[in-house]
């Protein structure tokens, strides 16, 4: 994620971050730290 960020490519957070947040999900797991990776990188990217 950081070569394309400092690349000015897209971020793949489908896989990195989305996936594993729906596996948690359903599984009644929470993932409080990751949560807050997507709000932080979202934010940088409307930036």
């Amino acid at each position: 994620m950081l070569q394309d960020a400092e690349a000015g490519r897209p971020l793949e957070l489908a896989p990195i971050v989305h996936a594993p947040l729906e596996l948690a999900e359903a599984r009644n797991i929470s993932m409080p730290e990751t949560r807050r990776l997507l709000a932080d990188l979202t934010a940088r990217r409307a930036a």
